[in-house]
């Protein structure tokens, strides 16, 4: 039941992307709130559409986790429906190492991302771009290593 919640979700959070729907009237609401499993809300005053779908993975890993390969795979059924759709896969690191090797990583976990996706479901690679920002953008501000930073974010980008 969770299963068919979560792609009618998706579904939804993708096709309000296709029709480039904005969301005047909405900076009150309450977004820590919002959220369904792996997926988390964008900020409301940012220019990305939809929800941030997070990829979490182990220390100095890029290897996908079941987990994560679960989420990936119900996000790649519906990307394989909806052909239109882009997008970009944002791999992240905590502080754990230099920042050239973070750097690096962070690329890899996108990569690895963007692999299953294309190889499981035969997208068209130039659908999904693919970024590694190292540990520039830290997920939890207040503990730099802790493993919620170490993850790849799935957005939904302009066509």
């Amino acid at each position: 039941m969770k299963t068919i919640i979560f792609r009618i979700f998706i579904a939804a959070v993708l096709t309000l992307c296709v029709v480039n729907i904005s969301f005047a009237g909405e900076s009150e609401r309450d977004w820590s709130k919002v959220g369904f499993r792996g997926l988390t809300p964008v900020a409301p005053d940012s220019k990305d559409m939809g929800l941030r779908l997070k990829i979490n993975f182990a220390l100095n890993s890029y290897e996908l986790t079941e987990t994560a390969q679960q989420h990936l795979h119900e996000l790649g059924e519906e990307l394989a429906v909806s052909e239109s759709v882009r997008i970009s896969l944002q791999g992240h690191t905590d502080m754990y190492g230099s920042e050239s090797y973070n750097k690096e990583l962070s690329i890899r976990r996108a990569q690895s991302a963007k692999n299953y996706l294309v190889d499981t479901f035969n997208l068209n690679p130039e659908r999904i771009v693919t970024l590694g920002f190292g540990f520039e953008h830290l997920a939890d501000q207040d503990d730099p290593y802790s493993p919620e930073n170490r993850r790849v974010e799935v957005l939904k980008i302009a066509q």
